[in-house]
């Protein structure tokens, strides 16, 4: 018959697994919070919240990229440098490509405006109807502009889709 009690051994590296995954938990968590505050500052001031997401992008961390990408689409100005212009468009580019919706919307902006790149109409109306297909009014809009056809409007008593 078999004993139930684990032998010293069996606990002692169940007990070291578990304080290693314990100790990658709270690392993780040290950077979570700025992150976090670097994503939120995006929203209101895009232009500081860029220097604080760069850092965390540069690590591959795709919602930074993402974050850092919709920073430059909400904020580039003529105080953007063109090497800058090109990195910001790289950012979009990828978060696009791995299928961040908003980054979609914007990597649309980039290709309309010729932000980091030669500007392309049919590769923003291709991107604007990705973000459009699912869902992202503001590329619907943009697509149809791009098509000559008229925006789609709310009605704000209804909430009704006009065409």
């Amino acid at each position: 018959m078999m004993k139930t009690r684990p032998n010293g051994a069996w606990l002692r590296s169940l007990w070291c697994a578990m304080l290693s995954l314990a100790f990658a938990i709270l690392g993780c968590a040290a950077t979570d919070p700025e992150l976090r505050s670097a994503i939120e500052e995006g929203q209101n001031n895009p232009t500081s919240a860029r220097a604080k997401l760069r850092p965390f992008a540069l690590q591959a961390n795709p919602k930074a990229i993402a974050a850092l990408c919709e920073a430059y689409g909400r904020s580039i100005d003529s105080q953007v440098r063109n090497k800058e212009r090109e990195e910001a468009f790289g950012w979009c580019t990828q978060a696009a490509s791995s299928g961040h919706l908003e980054s979609q919307y914007h990597l649309g902006m980039f290709y309309q405006q010729g932000t980091g790149v030669i500007e392309d109409k049919s590769l923003a109306l291709r991107w604007f109807t990705v973000a459009a297909e699912r869902g992202h009014a503001r590329a619907e809009d943009s697509r149809r502009a791009m098509l000559g056809l008229p925006a789609i409007c709310k009605n704000w008593i209804t909430n009704c889709r006009m065409f």
